[in-house]
């Protein structure tokens, strides 16, 4: 063709079946120091199209017999979730480090339940469940092979329950935190957090965007007292203000109260107030090549500078149990540069090359203390549950590192043939029969 030779070749599908088949998938026979010979024989049951169940019978000859249930399942495009239960009867203590061999809980029973469930009730309500939940606090550091998971600190559970409206949303969240690697009875738990958020609002439609964030949490824990919390936080913010149609200026400020039902050391009320502000501004140059028939090459090239502020404030009277009770200082500027190059054309835009560079600087004085994530004794409270962190002295520098991303092509995922709705929902397994 067009004096081009070309040779037919003929074209085929694979795999010929597409429906998913159940039955028996290959063993794993194996040999492990800590739990002799191993044998595991999974069946899987396909038993809808959006359904599975994967059973495995498990055996450990010194340590013991179980197995494992792994359920999943696809309601609709946006709704589907994924459930797994662990069962161990053990028979034999493990040969784990920490264990002492002549120990007289050798017979018992473990396990452990994970999963995650997504339901997308109506398009703007969603629904979202996580559950970790194991027999006991040293299951995964004696029986897991994975390094992260003996890691764990904790295993969390949750529930996010969120209503979406025009300008924003409402949210209740409970979380449950089961001790392993630390914690214990007076580990405080989220339940519940309820907040709002609201975005984007210009009241009255003049220049000042309004923005808003709410939450009111209470804390519960078996031992030591309860704790509640209210936080607000408004936003103020301009559209942007252009200098000679080049530069583009966006300041912010958020003032932000927390109150709490009691302090560190006194059960009266405790609040603070503080704020964050910045002025944010950017510049964008740009360039279109002409590539011939319709398709262009576009280089833009975005230089942007922010400047974040936060004066001191007083949190030695505050119980610190997440993010939104430490908030330190900050004096910081932060500068980045983006280059980006588009092919666009009759067929979309596609992207060849996107990279940034970007630094802070601390105008001010640089940071002098840390947490110290592995200290014995916090400076208030108790191992498990420090009320005020313990901190270590670091050297700060004015300078950060420079950071550094970059992308080259667009990426465009595509599936298989044959690809069932399970695998779609991101739990891709690969099944042989035997």
């Amino acid at each position: 063709m067009n004096d081009v030779p070309l040779i037919p070749i003929p074209t085929f599908s694979y795999p010929i079946q597409t429906t998913r088949k159940s039955g028996l998938l290959i063993p794993s026979v194996g040999y492990d120091n800590r739990f002799g010979m191993l044998y595991r024989q999974s069946y899987f049951w396909a038993f809808s199209p959006s359904q599975d169940l994967t059973i495995t019978p498990d055996y450990k000859s010194d340590l013991g017999y179980g197995g494992d249930l792994a359920y999943r399942y696809v309601l609709d495009r946006k709704s589907r979730g994924q459930w797994m239960l662990s069962f161990l009867q053990q028979t034999e203590l493990p040969n784990v480090s920490g264990v002492q061999p002549t120990g007289s809980e050798a017979n018992r029973t473990r396990g452990m339940i994970t999963g995650s469930h997504t339901q997308q009730v109506t398009p703007d309500l969603l629904i979202r469940a996580q559950a970790f939940l194991v027999s006991d606090p040293d299951y995964l550091q004696q029986l897991s092979n994975s390094g992260a998971q003996r890691a764990l600190p904790s295993g969390e559970s949750n529930l996010d329950i969120r209503q979406r409206f025009t300008h924003g949303n409402l949210y209740l969240l409970g979380q449950f935190l089961q001790p392993m690697g630390v914690g214990g009875e007076d580990t405080f738990q989220r339940l519940p957090e309820i907040g709002n958020n609201l975005v984007n609002v210009a009241p009255f439609g003049g220049p000042v965007v309004l923005g808003m964030e709410n939450a009111i949490a209470n804390f519960y824990r078996a031992e030591g007292f309860n704790h509640s919390r209210a936080d607000v936080m408004p936003t103020l913010s301009t559209d942007p203000l252009t200098i000679g149609h080049v530069i583009a200026v966006t300041p912010q400020v958020r003032p932000r109260g927390v109150f709490y039902t009691r302090g560190v050391a006194t059960q009266d009320v405790v609040h603070r107030e503080t704020f964050w502000a910045s002025v944010d501004a950017t510049s964008r140059l740009t360039r279109r090549f002409s590539l011939g028939e319709g398709t262009s090459l576009l280089h833009s090239i975005e230089p942007d500078v922010i400047y974040e502020f936060v004066p001191p404030s007083d949190q030695s009277k505050i119980v610190q149990l997440d993010d939104r009770d430490d908030l330190p200082k900050k004096n910081l500027v932060t500068y980045s540069f983006r280059s980006r190059l588009l092919e666009m054309g009759s067929r979309g835009t596609r992207n060849w090359l996107d990279l940034t560079f970007a630094q802070s600087y601390h105008p001010g004085s640089v940071q002098t203390q840390a947490r110290d994530f592995f200290a014995t004794a916090p400076l208030v409270g108790t191992t498990t549950q420090p009320l005020q962190p313990a901190t270590t002295p670091v050297r700060g520098r004015k300078f950060s590192d420079i950071w550094t991303r970059m992308v080259i092509g667009t990426p465009t995922p595509t599936l298989p043939t044959g690809t069932s709705s399970l695998d779609v929902a991101g739990m891709t397994r690969i099944t042989q029969l035997i």
